[in-house]
């Protein structure tokens, strides 16, 4: 996939501002049930989530949670959902909460 890692994360020094916790599933969006314990402990304490990448937006966008989506919209129908063109950079709050 052509996503970020955890790696990444570290090399740019985000976790001098942020935890970094793996979410303990290898699917490609973040789904819920099968994350782990820690994660999903973690993702219920949260005030706020950054969900990057398209499939956390169709894994979490029914959450009614503060979930702020950064994607890049590669399909129609995600597109169409969020309303805006195929292939935009978007940076989109839930819309569920």
């Amino acid at each position: 996939m052509n996503d970020s890692v955890e790696e990444d994360a570290y090399r740019v020094g985000m976790d001098a501002y942020a935890s970094i916790v793996s979410n303990g599933d290898s699917s490609l969006g973040t789904v819920l049930y099968r994350t782990s314990e820690e994660f999903q402990e973690i993702y219920r304490n949260a005030d706020v989530v950054l969900a990057k990448g398209q499939a956390n937006y169709e894994c979490l966008s029914e959450e009614k949670k503060k979930i702020y989506f950064l994607l890049m919209t590669k399909c129609k129908v995600i597109a169409d959902d969020i309303g805006v063109p195929e292939m935009k950079m978007v940076c989109k709050l839930n819309s569920s909460i």
